[in-house]
């Protein structure tokens, strides 16, 4: 078995999303920056915490514990009028779609659920839950909270390439193909930092669901254009030399 390689009128924006500024790219993830809002920094800086607690100490236990869990509360615990579809961007022009997207929904369908950003750093906390959970071999717990991530982030390539990943794992080739073309589509919102590396990422994924589902000359272009965005992806590489080695056995 291979090993598969490692989201107007009527509508509110809140006030820490607006002042939020573009993230920074962290290795293979991004981060939030801090925010002007007092209160959202705050959380931001434990999300930030968690960040370099699960990716630099592998603590994910505390993390979730400390760091997490509790922001997560804190987030779903601020006063909110009516049931507003909440959203989760990770800059200005994600969160526009986003109010766009929620107006054209409420057009379409009477007065609808308003719609609120309320900041990156709100799904980025369950991103890096699910990330802890999965390390802890929560499966169950780890794509419910991701699917939450992008439920509030649904043009986050980082989130739906992730999703992808946990599709794949239960087997189900076709549906981490789909996942891993949405995640690809969403780059497009990506930060200039993160988005070839998402980019890639995605490709990747749908280069190793079409091998399983026995696509080889796919599988092949899309390993080909991850290695475009960067030629010394080994990952790519290798991929491509095992499709020419079951091309060379038939």
């Amino acid at each position: 078995m291979r090993i598969l390689g490692l989201i107007l009128a009527g509508v509110l924006i809140a006030p820490a999303a607006l002042a939020q500024k573009t993230v920074i790219t962290l290795g293979p993830t991004t981060v939030p920056q801090a925010s002007t809002d007092p209160a959202e920094a705050r959380r931001t800086a434990m999300v930030v915490a968690a960040n370099k607690m699960i990716f630099e100490g592998h603590d994910y236990q505390r993390a979730l514990d400390e760091k997490l869990t509790p922001v997560i509360q804190e987030y779903e615990a601020i006063p909110r009028k009516g049931d507003p579809q909440l959203y989760s961007a990770r800059s200005p022009t994600e969160a526009l779609y986003y109010m766009l997207l929620a107006a054209s929904a409420q057009d379409k369908n009477g007065p609808g659920r308003n719609a609120i950003d309320m900041g990156y750093s709100y799904g980025y906390a369950y991103y890096l839950s699910s990330f802890a959970q999965t390390e802890l071999k929560h499966q169950i717990e780890a794509e419910a909270l991701l699917r939450k991530a992008v439920e509030l982030a649904p043009m986050n390539s980082l989130f739906i390439g992730e999703l992808g990943y946990h599709i794949q794992m239960t087997g189900d080739s076709q549906a981490a193909l789909e996942m891993f073309k949405r995640a690809e589509a969403a780059t497009e919102f990506s930060p200039d930092g993160a988005r070839n590396f998402e980019k890639g990422r995605a490709l990747r994924g749908q280069g190793y669901a079409l091998v399983e589902l026995g696509k080889l000359d796919d599988a092949e272009s899309a390993y080909k254009a991850a290695l475009k965005l960067d030629p010394e992806d080994k990952k790519s590489q290798g991929e491509l030399e095992y499709i020419r080695q079951q091309k060379a056995k038939h």
